[in-house]
């Protein structure tokens, strides 16, 4: 055969070798729906929605998104940090998802987001024996109040901004209520559903029953804040297994379990 015939298959063959192996070691790329979500929980509760269950449990917004991520196929990778860490990978785009309202967080514009999982709002609470008449938030003025420390009230931060209602700040939910009860403050400021399960939940005594004020106020859908655009695809099938889940028994199972 030719030398040069021969040099030149050679040569074929060679780069045809290299091109292959080129394409064998590209970076393949992935779906965001194949990639594990890291989602964000809080090791501080916000009980009934957000609870750390020795079960397993997550509470009732965290169950129920584990039960519309098996539904649509989404395979999570759950980040248990302090509320505050947590925000610091969220700023470094080490987290995807969280739970939270809109009302809660700033520049959502930069996120994308499930539908509502569940309402939650906040409620004025007194010792029941007490003779203040309040219904609304304007009628906290001249008051003293107790509210949890870290938490956005925007029916009331304008009027402790103004000096129109004297606020403390709690850490725990439980010491919000010690404080009402102990007549520390003339009101607390808590989500009723928060309450009720704090004091089911610890077995707490009051020395004066207490009493909550309905309907309450600054309500907001509790939902899942998605951090990145990219997971814009799969919103619509988050919220049609969300659909779904409502109309099911197991939502209901959910919601019986935490009251």
């Amino acid at each position: 055969m030719d030398k040069t015939l021969v040099n030149t298959m050679i040569n074929g063959y060679f780069v045809a070798l290299v091109a292959l192996v080129f394409t064998l070691i590209q970076p393949v790329p992935v779906a965001a729906e194949e990639l594990p979500l890291r989602f964000g929980i809080p090791t501080e509760e916000y009980p009934p929605y957000l609870v750390k269950g020795d079960d397993g449990t997550l509470g009732i917004v965290g169950d129920a998104f584990s039960e519309i991520a098996k539904m649509s196929g989404i395979r999570i990778t759950e980040v248990n940090l302090p509320r505050k860490r947590l925000r610091k990978m969220m700023a470094k785009g080490k987290l995807d998802a969280i739970f939270s309202a809109i009302e809660w967080e700033d520049d959502v514009s930069r996120y994308v987001w499930t539908n509502g999982i569940i309402l939650v709002s906040d409620n004025i609470v007194m010792r029941a024996d007490s003779n203040l008449r309040v219904r609304q938030t304007a009628d906290l003025k001249g008051k003293s109040i107790v509210v949890r420390a870290d938490y956005k009230y925007p029916s009331l931060d304008p009027l402790i901004t103004n000096g129109e209602v004297t606020s403390h700040k709690a850490n725990k939910f439980e010491n919000l209520l010690r404080m009402v009860e102990r007549k520390h403050v003339d009101l607390g400021i808590i989500d009723q559903n928060v309450a009720k399960w704090i004091i089911r939940k610890e077995g707490l005594k009051f020395s004066a029953p207490l009493r909550f004020v309905s309907p309450g106020f600054d309500e907001v859908q509790y939902r899942v804040i998605l951090l990145s655009k990219k997971w814009l695809p799969q919103v619509d099938a988050f919220n049609e297994a969300l659909a779904k889940l409502k109309h099911s028994e197991r939502w209901q199972e959910i919601l019986n379990q935490y009251r």
